[in-house]
């Protein structure tokens, strides 16, 4: 019969504790990972001091593992949180800037081609060099007020603010008909919830816009698709398909910022967006945001 003596001898887990700092085994509630059993001087005693240090050196890594994994995670949605109120704040400037462009600018730049306009009928026969200085002020500011009128949906679309996502495509789509008159232009707009968000809207608006002009600058196309939808209600889809001649070579270096605000503006709401050329020529562009 093994006496509690020589129990204690061969297993030692009792005595152990003699070795160890104050509340580390015998107080749990201490949650120290950093302790390690002695070296016994028997083998059997040897063997468990052994695994037990195993044990806890592995428990210590797994923890501090997802530890790091948490803090990056973390500092990862804050780096998120930080671009999304920067962008927001953006954003906002934009809107103030296109609202002073049309409602203060746009109205002065108006009054002074219709001054121009009122002299070049005063002075029909009396003074030429006058007339055609007044004609010259009254065309500027119709090139003026052209520029600034094309400027303006580029700032801030204004149907995204008041009738939303869809209309805004609509209304760009047309734009760029009546610009681009050489492309044809295709787009199909699925099913889109019907609280979509500010945030998700404008990211989702932004990207078809840099989509597209990046391949009317660069692709020399002939057809521009577009395709917009949700899925299951937790997924917003964007599409956007060319023709023309592809990415370059070099188009991943540094400096295509283009490709790199897209990707950002979806990271921000926790999606991707994958640029690729395709089969036959051509780039497509595939943006996922869901909207949780």
């Amino acid at each position: 019969m093994v006496t509690p003596a020589r129990f204690t001898r061969h297993i030692p887990w009792v005595t152990a504790t003699r070795y160890l700092p104050a509340g580390s085994i015998g107080a749990p509630s201490s949650r120290r990972l950093d302790t390690r059993l002695p070296a016994f001087g028997t083998a059997e005693a040897a063997a468990i001091a052994s695994a037990f240090n195993q044990m806890a050196q592995a428990i210590q890594e797994n923890l501090g593992a997802r530890r790091d994994a948490l803090e990056a995670n973390i500092r990862l949605e804050q780096s998120r949180e930080l671009a999304l109120t920067i962008q927001n704040r953006v954003e906002d400037e934009r809107r103030q800037i296109a609202r002073e462009l049309h409602d203060e600018t746009g109205q002065s730049v108006t009054a002074i081609r219709s001054l121009a306009l009122s002299l070049v009928q005063r002075l029909r026969d009396a003074d030429a060099p006058a007339r055609d200085s007044a004609q010259l002020i009254a065309d500027t500011a119709a090139q003026l007020y052209a520029s600034m009128h094309d400027l303006i949906p580029r700032l801030r679309p204004v149907a995204l603010d008041n009738l939303g996502l869809a209309a805004a495509l609509e209304e760009q789509v047309g734009e760029w008909r009546r610009q681009h008159p050489h492309v044809e232009f295709g787009l199909v707009l699925g099913e889109l919830p019907d609280d979509l968000g500010e945030s998700y809207a404008l990211a989702a608006f932004r990207i078809v816009q840099e989509a597209a002009t990046n391949a009317l600058r660069h692709g020399r196309p002939r057809r521009i698709d577009i395709a917009a939808r949700g899925e299951r209600g937790s997924m917003l889809i964007l599409e956007i398909r060319d023709d023309g001649a592809g990415l370059p070579a070099d188009w991943q270096r540094p400096g295509h910022f283009g490709v790199r605000g897209m990707r950002e503006r979806a990271r921000m709401l926790g999606g991707e967006v994958s640029v690729g050329n395709r089969t036959g020529g051509g780039v497509s562009v595939d943006a996922t945001l869901p909207l949780n």
